[in-house]
């Protein structure tokens, strides 16, 4: 995502999240973009990144509403993820991961430590963080995806002890 883009899905989300875009509140991409300063695209982009999130929903055709979420929706799907997340990170730790994906997660966690070592963060440390989290969760997701080479396959299947 762009870092207009970036800035929008920050911006709206927080907004959501406390309560100034309240649940029912229909948003439009052009008011969107004029209230941001920015291009119909990162608005449309970020609406549907938001969707995704389950934050909005379509509104008629036109535009997106803030859905309606309760403390216990948020705690519930929050659960979902963490054991689904982890899941992903147990099966990945399992099966190995490629150095690809294993260089992928280093980068994420030294970006991490960089951005956090000054001991306070930034309005835009936290788009950065968003977007390194992004990775580091998405790079263990797609790690137990990942098809492994018949030479990792048999590596992995010569190493087991028989049971």
């Amino acid at each position: 995502m762009s870092k207009p883009g970036q800035l929008v899905l920050v911006a709206l989300r927080k907004m959501i999240a406390c309560g100034e875009l309240a649940a029912g509140e229909r948003l439009m991409e052009i008011p969107t973009a004029q209230r941001f300063g920015v291009s119909r695209m990162p608005v449309r982009m970020a609406f549907r990144t938001l969707e995704q999130e389950g934050l909005l929903v379509p509104f008629g055709g036109r535009g997106y509403q803030v859905r309606s979420v309760s403390a216990s929706d948020i705690a519930g799907a929050v659960e979902v993820r963490g054991v689904l997340e982890g899941l992903a990170a147990r099966q990945t730790a399992e099966r190995g991961l490629s150095d690809e994906a294993r260089q992928a997660l280093e980068r994420c966690l030294v970006e991490g430590d960089r951005l956090f070592e000054k001991g306070y963060v930034t309005e835009d440390d936290l788009e950065v963080y968003h977007d390194l989290n992004m990775r580091f969760h998405q790079v263990i997701v797609a790690a137990v995806t990942t098809r492994r080479s018949p030479t990792r396959w048999r590596a992995t299947i010569t190493c087991r002890s028989p049971r």
